[in-house]
């Protein structure tokens, strides 16, 4: 999954915005074990105020390297409905030095152009920087609460209705992912939350570690066999 892009793109990008990432000590152990929950294909059912199952869902989280944003961890990330694609971003995270991770969700050009789990990471090889389009109001907001447990707030930045934003709640576990619908009209009369399971991991890549020290995958003993 290794994505190359001109060295050109990866100045211009560095003098606009990663200049001040680069100015502080990342925690990037913080963000990995964060990223060792999330990473994999995984699957889940919504239930209705009966408690029945009433559809199927999919998500998909594969660790990417893409210059543009180098030396941050990047990752793609896709939502789906058996094989209908409902959500496609690219999710840069970043360390807040706050406490807290920050992921800055992109959505881009091409992005709809391959129903879920089929899209192919060389179309990042033709992008430019203006290819790539986001908003503060789309930033991810994670936070460890308990050692390898995470939450984390998303905004649906695919999805306004009548100029609102519907915004998810998340929790991350190894193997496990449990998805809060928060005030979205579709899915009100659905008992929450719908509750993820991981059938397939994908690796980390070699850049991620960059500067990080003694970082172990938090779910090797609970994935195991998965």
């Amino acid at each position: 999954m290794l994505v190359t892009t001109s060295s050109v793109l990866v100045i211009s990008f560095t003098l606009t915005w990663g200049q001040d990432v680069m100015t502080k000590v990342e925690n990037r152990e913080q963000i990995l074990r964060f990223l060792y929950l999330m990473t994999g294909l995984a699957s889940g059912d919504m239930y209705d105020s009966k408690k029945q199952a009433t559809e199927r869902f999919h998500q998909i989280v594969i660790p990417i390297e893409i210059p543009l944003f180098y030396p941050n961890v990047t990752l793609l990330y896709e939502e789906g409905y058996f094989d209908e694609l409902m959500m496609r971003q690219v999710v840069v995270l970043r360390d807040g030095h706050d406490g807290f991770i920050y992921g800055t969700a992109y959505n881009f050009t091409g992005m709809d152009k391959y129903r879920f789990g089929e899209f192919n990471v060389s179309v990042f090889q033709d992008l430019k920087p203006e290819d790539y389009l986001t908003s503060p109001d789309c930033d991810w907001i994670v936070q460890e609460l308990f050692k390898n447990v995470f939450y984390s707030v998303w905004p649906y930045c695919q999805k306004i209705m009548n100029n609102y934003l519907p915004a998810y709640f998340s929790a991350w576990s190894c193997g496990t992912t449990a998805l809060f619908i928060k005030d979205d009209p579709e899915y009100r009369d659905h008992a929450k939350p719908i509750v993820y399971y991981t059938r397939e991991r994908y690796p980390l890549l070699p850049y991620m570690f960059e500067g990080a020290t003694n970082v172990q995958d938090p779910c090797d003993d609970v994935m195991n066999g998965v």
